[in-house]
């Protein structure tokens, strides 16, 4: 059966995201939108996933805790979790790898920590919108011993995606899937890279707005839909149909 996904969205944490991208507005705009799936992934942080988690599970949603993970070599990859626990220790490894320097609010903009009633509880005071001493390869080895998938994010922007910043993909990075941003056609972008040909692709919404949230524009061909299927799925060589 197919389902509907966006696996790349921002909250309140994540200090380039609107102040509207908060827990309970995330998740009712997903549903607003017909998705069946969503996940997370906020920079460099999963401070969030907790109030969200709790948000999703009412909303008759699947929620997969995630991260979008700088890496020291600028490059971007959204890393999907089977649950909120083995985000939070993938957390830890992240957290230990930043860089010693302090949010400027005033120019990156505000860190929040919310609740699942969208009440802020705490900014997080270390800048996160930076790349972490973890290599591309690094993280995506953590990633998967915790059970999870990597996909690299945004593969046709021109800065933070594996091709503008390394050149190429490296076959032992293990990827099976790339991700393209919302406006790319990805038939058009996987003809003109005939390099690629072996990947699949999905679209994902980067939303760090309410309305950029995707509608029912991705699909999933999973046998039953849970974080499990959905980073089962992602592991293994199979097309992914988008816009």
């Amino acid at each position: 059966m197919k389902y509907a996904v966006d696996l790349h969205i921002h909250s309140v944490l994540s200090p380039c995201a609107d102040k509207d991208m908060t827990p309970n507005n995330i998740v009712n705009m997903a549903k607003i939108k017909g998705l069946d799936a969503f996940a997370l992934t906020d920079h460099n942080s999963c401070a969030n996933l907790k109030a969200v988690s709790i948000c999703a599970e009412s909303s008759g949603l699947v929620f997969i805790p995630g991260m979008e993970v700088e890496t020291s070599e600028e490059v971007h990859l959204i890393c999907l979790l089977p649950d909120v626990e083995a985000a939070m220790e993938l957390q830890r490894i992240v957290y230990s790898a930043l860089p010693p320097m302090t949010n400027r609010d005033d120019i990156f903009g505000r860190q929040l920590i919310m609740d699942n009633t969208d009440n802020v509880i705490a900014e997080e005071s270390r800048m996160l919108l930076t790349a972490v001493a973890l290599s591309t390869e690094e993280v995506c080895s953590v990633v998967r011993q915790l059970g999870g998938a990597v996909i690299p994010a945004h593969v046709d922007r021109p800065s933070n995606s594996i091709l503008s910043n390394l050149g190429f993909i490296p076959e032992e990075l293990g990827f099976k899937y790339l991700e393209l941003s919302k406006h790319c056609s990805g038939a058009d972008f996987m003809a003109a890279h005939t390099e690629l040909g072996g990947y699949g692709s999905i679209i994902s919404s980067d939303a760090h707005d309410l309305g950029s949230i995707l509608e029912r524009e991705s699909f999933l061909e999973l046998p039953a839909l849970s974080p499990e299927s959905v980073i089962g799925d992602l592991s293994q060589f199979r097309h992914i149909s988008g816009r």
